[in-house]
């Protein structure tokens, strides 16, 4: 299965390299990261959050998610591993971190305690602490600890995924965590499904719907897309005056990842960034 999806991504990823030669650089980059963390052997270690059924009812009822960001069970020692595996691939690419990159290594080769901190200010949504002095890159160390965390992050959300299967959810916030949604894809079925910024789950929501500030109105909700590309369209709010990138997966073939989806349409953000909307 791992094998398979190998095979998949890299596939996407010539056949969107070949489509948008300008954007190499950002597809070398991402790509290394994406590739390190579906080759990185280990997977997380996690206890599953204990929620009563009782308790889970009550909060889909009401509109809460399932878990606060900082009771999320991480594997430690997997993030750690993983984040030195993404700084060892990443320092191999040309590319202008190159530097930024080797100094965070070296850093937290030295304090690893104070990686395991960052981990916990990150899961607190507290700004990075005692770093500030220091002279690291500190959305370059952000990115790195995001995607460190990411695969517990995955595992804590599948760990509760089953709860979720009769509530009929269809909030525009992640019913698991209660982000919001950063890219998302159409599909057979018909329905329009967004995938979380911070825990990865995915649910549908409707087709005419705001996400972030859950506006139905169709005359203040619209789409614009780029000439000769079908499968790919940015939603618009005029109502909060922000937007969500969709992927027409009934279109486009091979769509594997949504991150690197979300690369392939830079395009599309500066485009609606100049009609003065901004990325949910």
């Amino acid at each position: 299965m791992q094998d398979d999806k190998l095979r998949a991504f890299q596939e996407r990823l010539k056949i969107l390299r070949r489509k948008y030669p300008d954007y190499g650089y950002f597809f070398d980059f991402y790509g290394t990261v994406i590739l390190t963390r579906i080759n990185f052997s280990q997977r997380p270690e996690i206890e599953s959050v204990a929620i009563e059924e009782e308790m889970v009812k009550l909060k889909l009822n009401d509109g809460f998610p399932l878990i606060e960001t900082e009771a999320f069970q991480i594997d430690t020692k997997h993030a750690q591993a993983l984040f030195f595996a993404l700084c060892r691939e990443l320092i191999k690419e040309r590319n202008e971190v190159k530097p930024k990159i080797e100094v965070i290594e070296s850093y937290f080769q030295s304090h690893p305690e104070k990686l395991k901190e960052i981990f916990a200010d990150f899961l607190k949504e507290e700004k990075l602490k005692d770093i500030e002095n220091i002279d690291l890159d500190i959305n370059l160390l952000q990115f790195l600890v995001f995607h460190s965390l990411k695969p517990s992050l995955k595992e804590s959300a599948q760990a509760v995924k089953s709860k979720l299967e009769n509530s009929n959810w269809t909030k525009g916030y992640c019913p698991v965590c209660g982000h919001h949604p950063y890219m998302a894809a159409l599909r057979e079925n018909g329905k329009k499904y967004v995938k979380c910024s911070f825990c990865g789950h995915e649910w549908s929501i409707e087709r005419i719907l705001c996400p972030f500030c859950d506006n139905k109105d169709h005359e203040q909700l619209r789409y614009i897309k780029a000439d000769g590309e079908e499968g790919y369209r940015v939603y618009l709010c005029d109502k909060c005056k922000r937007y969500l990138k969709t992927v027409d997966e009934r279109t486009i073939e091979n769509v594997v990842d949504l991150d690197m989806e979300d690369v392939a349409t830079l395009h599309l953000d500066i485009i609606a960034e100049k009609e003065g909307y901004r990325k949910g």
